[in-house]
């Protein structure tokens, strides 16, 4: 069995169209196909009189919204952010950093995190940008953002001696310390 990157993340929205806007503003989506809730409603007769009368009235009442907007991101086709019209959440779930036992975030990896964060302040991510640039334990530089519904979401740049390129070990006599010390005087 062969298992490939992320097909796609999905996300419950409180105002769908603000989330599709800061999706092909800050990180390139572009909207692949809309599923609206009348799709839901059977073609089939028969179908759709087994259907419960109140969720069928639903449905009838919302035919033209839309429910699931597949956003692709226009750096890597066939990867998508799936968001949901939920018409009626009303319970936001924001991830408490180190307690919550669920998901807490997806990561993306850019090539140059300074320029993809001065990008982002360009285009008017101030309010989205949880934190600006910054070393990580793991010898990357990383920043995070959020979405309009709170979703985070980190961006990291790889380096030579990145864990996830050489594993644990650094190459000569550099400590994390070092490393830090390093990065902080480029900056």
């Amino acid at each position: 069995m062969i298992i490939t990157p992320n097909m796609h993340l999905g996300f419950n929205c409180k105002d769908l169209e603000k989330s599709i806007r800061w999706y092909e503003t800050f990180l390139n989506c572009k909207e692949k196909f809309t599923i609206y809730y009348g799709d839901m409603i059977p073609d089939n007769e028969e179908r759709r009189n087994s259907m419960p009368k109140e969720r069928l009235a639903y449905l009838e009442s919302v035919k033209d919204v839309k429910w699931i907007v597949y956003m692709e991101f226009q750096d890597a086709p066939g990867q998508f952010v799936e968001l949901f019209n939920t018409l009626d959440a009303t319970v936001p779930h924001v991830p408490e950093e180190h307690r919550d036992l669920n998901f807490t975030h997806f990561a993306h990896t850019v090539d140059d995190v300074q320029k993809f964060y001065e990008e982002v302040l360009e285009k008017g991510g101030k309010d989205s940008v949880v934190h600006p640039p910054m070393p990580n334990i793991d010898r990357t530089f990383a920043m995070w953002l959020q979405d309009p519904d709170g979703n985070r979401m980190e961006f990291i740049q790889y380096t030579d001696y990145s864990m996830q390129k050489i594993g644990r070990e650094m190459p000569g006599k550099m400590t994390l310390s070092e490393f830090f010390d390093s990065y902080m005087k480029k900056s």
